[in-house]
């Protein structure tokens, strides 16, 4: 698939409710998570009902090795603030 083939999404807060959107788009071919903004840079959500961490480190860390087998080189921008 053509790179002009694809959506370019960001996804801004990737607590739980953002990592788990972000992750439904992983199902999408012609869709890719580029970049994330998030203010905290790792969330402890073991006491919720998401579990495990997320934040700007996990969610890239999860967003990247993702893309890494289809794309090369693969990286996702990561900002502590939308503004």
């Amino acid at each position: 698939m053509a790179p002009s083939d694809k959506v370019n999404v960001a996804v801004i807060g990737v607590g739980g409710q953002g990592l788990h959107n972000a992750r439904a788009l992983f199902q999408e071919r012609d869709c890719q998570v580029i970049a994330i903004a998030d203010p905290a840079e790792e969330w402890d959500l073991s006491r919720f009902y998401y579990g495990g961490k997320s934040g700007r480190g996990p969610a890239r860390a999860e967003i990247e090795s993702t893309y890494a087998a289809t794309t090369p080189h693969y990286r996702c921008a990561a900002y502590e603030d939308f503004g």
